[in-house]
């Protein structure tokens, strides 16, 4: 913020105010990391790519959970989600960077009258008078980048048996906060990986759970759920299940 501003009879005031730069094409780096444009980048793939994983992995987890569970009961139960491991996501992820600047540059230009005196039977009251005119302007611009990356990711990589082990010891770790709390939902194990700026739940776990209710037993078996999604992407030629977030 400048101010200029020169006494006189006639006063003129100049204040100009200046943000940002959007003339030119925007970086993907913060203000506080601008050597290494790609960190931000790094941490929400690296986030994404742990939503995706830990989600798989805690519902593979349950199945097999619910398997063991019924067997206590007797109940003779394979499990409903094994062909799940052979599948694998493709993800596509689209960054938009907005670089906007505006400059409100404004005027006002203020003439010093004469005094005004008032009578009273008392005495007389001075009072200061001034007249003012004011102009103003807006100049923005804006500066848009986008940027899309695309990648695969297999699930047979993380549900091998040492991985679902070490991924066990995670969910049980984090339902026990979700109890200790009281909470319905157990917390993300993806938050605070890169930063505090990356604190996000793409409820991918709960998206995977409402589309893989068909294949258990409890919710209404679909013979052969894993075939007829085969089968329904071969005859739409699309892919089997998607799920979109902006």
């Amino acid at each position: 913020m400048v101010n200029l501003c020169k006494s006189a009879i006639a006063v003129v005031c100049l204040s100009l105010s200046i943000s940002a730069c959007g003339t030119y094409v925007p970086g993907l780096q913060e203000f506080y990391d601008p050597q290494n444009p790609n960190t931000m980048v790094d941490a929400i793939v690296s986030n994404v790519q742990c939503e995706v994983k830990s989600a798989v992995q805690f519902l593979i987890l349950d199945d097999q959970d619910a398997v063991a569970e019924a067997a206590i009961l007797g109940i003779a139960q394979k499990p409903s989600l094994t062909w799940l491991k052979k599948w694998a996501a493709q993800v596509t992820l689209t960054l938009t960077v907005d670089e906007k600047s505006s400059l409100n540059p404004g005027v006002s230009l203020n003439k010093v009258l004469e005094n005004a005196v008032t009578k009273f039977p008392n005495g007389t009251v001075t009072t200061a008078q001034s007249s003012s005119i004011g102009f103003g302007a807006t100049v923005s611009a804006d500066g848009t980048r986008k940027e899309t990356l695309a990648w695969l990711i297999d699930f047979s990589r993380f549900t091998d048996p040492g991985s679902l082990k070490l991924a066990k010891k995670e969910r049980d770790r984090l339902y026990e906060i979700a109890r200790e709390t009281g909470s319905s939902t157990i917390p993300s194990p993806c938050s605070n990986q890169n930063g505090i700026l990356i604190e996000n739940d793409l409820k991918l776990r709960e998206w995977l759970y409402a589309v893989m209710a068909p294949a258990f037993p409890q919710g209404g078996i679909v013979p052969d759920y894993s075939g007829s999604l085969a089968s329904e992407a071969k005859a739409s030629k699309k892919d089997v299940i998607s799920y979109e977030v902006t």
